[in-house]
C-alpha cells in the first residue's frame, strides 16, 4: 500500500484536473440547470472516470513512485565478520590455522 501523501496527491490532482474538464464539457449542456443537479452530473462523470479509466492506469504508470521495491537490509561489516550471512543464514568459517567455527 502506497504512503498516504502519495495518495493525496495523485487524486486530488487528478480530480482537480478532471472536475475542471468535465465541467467545461458539460457546461453548454447542462446551462439553466439548478446547480445541484448540475453538481451531480459532474461529480458522476468525475467519480466514474477516476473509478474505471484514469487512476487504474495511472497507478499502473506510475507504480515505481507509489511503491518503490523495497530496499535490501544493510548490513555492516562487523555482522559479517561475526558470521552472519546478509540472508540470516549461520556461515561457518575456515581459519588459516584450520580452526572451523
Amino acid at each position: 500500500m502506497p504512503p498516504r501523501w502519495k495518495t493525496f496527491v495523485l487524486t486530488a490532482s487528478v480530480i482537480l484536473v478532471l472536475q475542471n474538464l468535465v465541467s467545461a464539457l458539460l457546461t453548454p449542456l447542462t446551462t439553466g440547470w439548478p446547480p445541484v443537479l448540475r453538481s451531480a452530473v459532474v461529480i458522476t462523470g468525475v467519480v466514474a472516470l477516476m473509478t474505471w479509466v484514469v487512476m487504474p492506469r495511472l497507478t499502473r504508470w506510475l507504480a515505481g513512485w507509489l511503491r518503490p521495491a523495497p530496499q535490501k537490509p544493510f548490513h555492516s561489516m562487523a555482522s559479517r565478520c561475526a558470521g552472519d550471512h546478509p540472508d540470516g543464514e549461520p556461515v561457518s568459517h575456515t581459519f588459516r590455522d584450520g580452526r572451523h567455527r
